[in-house]
């Protein structure tokens, strides 16, 4: 009798087990479901590269161009997948003011208008961005009692932040955001407000003391301007 009865419980705690499943997978998303597969997809990516560079350091046959590939296959499927379900999934919010675009690999910075160091509102001469702005995006380094090393953590717990360059700022900017170039900014709403022109990393050969910049008000504006002009600047990490 206490075999049978054991049995059952342990039926009992296997069907509630099993229904708990149902209910967990039940409640994933479409749009959950698309970025895992491209989460998963871009750890591949990264996994290919890995070996086809080991391949190359080597000596032997590699194919990098393969990986990418594959890669961009994987993103169409996934696409086709969501477009289906009237859903785009390239950017995750991850939750701790950083975006990741699932498209690229790139991590970005996400505004905000706090007033403190993300706010949208703040610009920085090209200098000054490149400078103390990205030191303290990437978590302060200092002395502190007694003499003791102390760090601070980064963005997001990271400390490889950089100021982007003309051409990853150009994969952010959207013209078939609402209300593009009309008041809105031609950024998906995803990054936080967007309200100002960009600096870049990228430098002009012609002028030394000029840096570019994007500008996010209109479907895509890209100028050059002296390092000295003050304009706001956007953080990213990650890439190939």
């Amino acid at each position: 009798m206490r075999v049978l009865e054991h049995a059952a419980a342990i039926a009992i705690v296997c069907a509630a087990v099993v229904g708990q499943a149902g209910l967990a997978a039940a409640a994933v998303s479409p749009l959950q479901k698309c970025q895992a597969t491209k989460i998963k997809a871009g750890g591949k990516l990264s996994a290919c590269r890995a070996t086809e560079r080991s391949k190359r350091l080597l000596g032997r046959a590699f194919d990098i161009a393969k990986c990418e590939a594959a890669f961009a296959k994987s993103l169409a499927k996934a696409d086709d997948a969501a477009a289906r379900r009237g859903i785009t999934c390239r950017f995750l919010d991850n939750g701790d003011r950083t975006i990741s675009d699932l498209d690229t690999g790139l991590m970005w910075e996400k505004k905000d208008t706090e007033g403190g160091l993300h706010d949208q509102a703040r610009t920085y001469s090209w200098t000054d961005a490149m400078g103390d702005w990205l030191s303290q995006v990437n978590g302060n380094t200092f002395y502190g009692p007694g003499g003791s090393l102390t760090h601070s953590p980064g963005l997001g717990g990271f400390k490889d932040w950089r100021v982007p360059t003309m051409h990853e700022l150009a994969t952010i900017i959207d013209p078939d955001v609402a209300g593009c170039g009309f008041g809105s900014s031609c950024i998906d709403p995803i990054f936080g407000p967007t309200a100002q022109e960009h600096w870049s990393s990228s430098s002009s050969g012609s002028y030394p003391g000029s840096s570019h910049f994007a500008d996010f008000h209109v479907p895509f504006s890209a100028g050059l301007a002296d390092r000295a002009s003050s304009m706001g600047v956007r953080a990213v990490r990650g890439g190939p």
